[in-house]
C-alpha cells in the first residue's frame, strides 16, 4: 500500500517558504520535520534533500561549523553518489562552509569537485555556475587572484542567452570583484556595469542595494573617483532607504560616502561623517571599523591634524590585526612610515589638489571636492493642463532632480492654475536620480492637492517610492504605471478635483 506523502509535501513547502522569507530558524525546524517524515516513509532521496535544506539554513544564518558537519555527511551519503547534480549540490555547500571556516585549500578542492561533476551538462548549467562561483570565491580569498581570474573566464563562457538575468547579474558581479582584486580595474568596472544591467531592483531591492554598495566599495578601493562610482553610491543609498535598511546597513553606507568624499578631496565632509561613526563601531564588523578609522586617520593627516591622525592610524592597524587582516594592517603601518613630518604639509594632496589615490584620466580636470556631488542644471519640466484642475508634469529623461527642478514645477503650476490648488500627475520615466532635498521640496509645494507619480521601469518604481517617502502626509500620493489608472484614482478622491 502506497504511503500518503501529502504531510511531507506540506512540510517541505513550509520549509522552503520559510527559507525564502529568510526565516532560517523556522526553515531549519520545518525541514527537519519533513526529513523525519521522509525517513518514516523510507524515502532516502527526499530525506537527503531536506537535510540539505537544513544545512543551507545553517549556512545562511551563520552557523558555519554545524553546516560543515552536515555537508560532510551529505557528500559521503550514497544518495550524493547516485547522480552528478546531487553530488555537486553537496560539494558546493561543503565548499561554502569550508571557506567560512577559513579552510581554504579544502574549499578549493570541494568546489573543484562540484564543477567537475556537472561540467558540460547543459541541464545542470545553473549548478555549474554555482560551483564556479564557489571555486572563484575560495581562490580569491586564498590570494590566488590569477587562478581565480582564469576560472572567471570559464564562468563567463557559461552565461549564454539561456541563463536568466538574475543569475547572470550575480555572476558578472563575482567576475567584476575578481577583476578589481587582480588590478584589472577597467575590466572590473565593465563587469560590474554588466551586473547592474542584469540585476533588477524590482526583483530584489535588498540585493540591488548590496550589489551597488559592494561595487562602490570595490571602485573606491581601486581608487576610482569617477561618475560611475558616484552612481553606485547613490543607487545603494536610494535602495537602502526604500527597503528600510538596518542600522548597520545605514552606517556602512555612511562609510562608503565618507570614502568617496575623502577620495575626491573633501576632507572636512569625510571627517564629519566618520567621527560620529566611531561611537557605533560595536555594531560594525571589526574590519569595517578598521577601514573607517584608516580613512579618518588619512583625512585628518590631510588637514594637518598630525597627532590625532597618528592616533587614528595606530588604532586602525590594531583593529586590522584584531580582524586577522595582516595585509591591511601592513598597509596602514606603511602609510604611517611614509608620512614623514617634513612631507606632510607640503604634498600637493594636503593642499586640496589631486589626491594620490584618485584615478584621473589623462587630460581630465582634477577632481574638486564638490564637483562630483553637484547635480547638473535641472532641464525644463514640461507641464500641460488636464481637465478638472489637474496638471500633468513630465520630467526630462536622464535628469538629476534637485531643488531647482522643484522650483520650476512650482512656477509652472502657478502659471497654469493661478492661486487654485491642483492635482499633479508627475511622470518621472527615465529620470536618473532624485536627491533628498528635492524629495522634501516636492512634498512642500503648497498648491498641490494630490500627487499621482507615474513611471514605467523598475528603476522608475524605485525612484517613485523614494519620492513618496518624503513628507507627503498632508495630501494623497501614490505610484502608478498607467496614466489612466492615475487619473481614475484622482477622480475618486474627495476634495481633490
Amino acid at each position: 500500500m502506497q504511503r500518503d506523502l501529502s504531510p511531507f509535501v506540506i512540510a517541505e513547502l513550509a520549509a522552503r517558504e520559510s527559507w525564502k522569507r529568510r526565516d532560517y530558524a523556522a526553515g531549519y525546524a520545518e525541514a527537519g520535520h519533513a526529513a523525519e517524515l521522509a525517513q518514516e516513509a523510507g524515502d532516502e532521496l527526499r530525506w537527503w534533500k531536506m537535510v540539505l535544506l537544513q544545512a543551507e539554513c545553517l549556512r545562511d544564518q551563520g552557523s558555519i561549523q554545524e553546516c560543515q558537519q552536515l555537508a560532510v555527511e551529505l557528500a559521503a551519503h550514497p544518495v550524493a553518489n547516485s547522480a552528478p547534480d546531487l553530488g555537486a549540490r553537496a560539494a558546493i555547500l561543503l565548499a561554502h562552509s569550508l571557506q567560512g571556516l577559513g579552510r581554504l585549500p579544502e574549499a578549493v578542492d570541494a568546489a573543484t569537485t562540484a564543477a567537475r561533476l556537472v561540467a558540460g551538462d547543459f541541464e545542470n548549467v545553473y549548478l555549474h555556475i554555482q560551483a564556479q562561483q564557489a571555486l572563484i570565491a575560495a581562490l580569491a580569498e586564498s590570494g590566488r587572484h590569477e587562478d581565480a581570474w582564469q576560472e572567471c573566464l570559464d564562468l563567463e563562457s557559461l552565461l549564454t542567452d539561456h541563463v536568466d538575468e538574475d543569475t547572470a547579474g550575480k555572476a558578472y558581479w563575482v567576475i567584476g570583484n575578481v577583476a578589481f582584486l587582480s588590478n584589472r580595474v577597467n575590466e572590473g568596472g565593465h563587469y560590474h556595469d554588466l551586473a547592474a544591467g542584469k540585476l533588477s531592483p524590482s526583483q530584489d531591492v535588498d540585493l540591488w542595494a548590496r550589489f551597488n554598495r559592494a561595487s562602490a566599495e570595490m571602485r573606491l578601493q581601486a581608487k576610482l573617483g569617477d561618475a560611475a562610482t558616484l552612481r553606485c553610491i547613490e543607487r545603494a543609498e536610494l535602495a537602502t532607504e526604500v527597503v528600510g535598511g538596518s542600522e548597520r546597513d545605514i552606517l556602512e553606507m555612511s562609510l562608503v560616502r565618507a570614502h568617496w568624499y575623502y577620495l575626491t578631496g573633501d576632507m572636512g565632509t569625510a571627517i564629519s561623517l566618520l567621527t560620529p561613526l566611531r561611537s557605533k563601531f560595536p555594531i560594525l564588523a571589526t574590519q569595517t571599523a578598521a577601514e573607517a578609522t584608516f580613512i579618518l586617520g588619512r583625512a585628518l593627516m590631510a588637514q594637518g591634524h598630525e597627532a590625532e591622525s597618528l592616533q587614528m592610524l595606530d588604532e586602525a592597524a590594531t583593529l586590522f590585526d584584531t580582524a586577522a587582516a595582516p595585509e591591511r594592517s601592513a598597509t596602514v603601518r606603511g602609510f604611517i612610515a611614509s608620512a614623514e613630518p617634513s612631507d606632510r604639509r607640503h604634498q600637493q594632496f594636503l593642499q586640496g589638489g589631486v589626491m594620490p589615490e584618485a584615478t584621473v584620466f589623462p587630460g581630465a580636470a582634477p577632481l574638486q571636492p564638490e564637483v562630483p556631488t553637484r547635480p547638473a542644471p535641472a532641464p525644463g519640466v514640461a507641464c500641460t493642463r488636464l481637465h478638472d484642475l489637474a496638471v500633468k508634469a513630465v520630467l526630462p529623461r536622464g535628469a538629476d532632480l534637485n531643488e531647482t527642478a522643484t522650483a520650476q514645477l512650482y512656477s509652472r503650476i502657478g502659471e497654469l492654475a493661478g492661486n487654485r490648488r491642483v492635482a499633479v500627475v508627475l511622470e518621472l520615466t527615465g529620470v536618473r536620480s532624485v536627491n533628498r532635498a528635492a524629495r522634501a521640496a516636492y512634498a512642500a509645494i503648497p498648491s498641490v492637492s494630490a500627487w499621482a507619480i507615474l513611471g514605467e521601469s523598475p528603476v522608475d518604481r524605485l525612484l517613485g517610492h523614494f519620492l513618496l517617502g518624503g513628507e507627503f502626509n498632508s495630501v494623497p500620493a501614490q505610484y502608478f504605471t498607467a496614466e489612466n489608472d492615475a487619473l481614475d484614482w484622482l477622480s475618486r478622491l474627495d476634495d481633490v478635483l
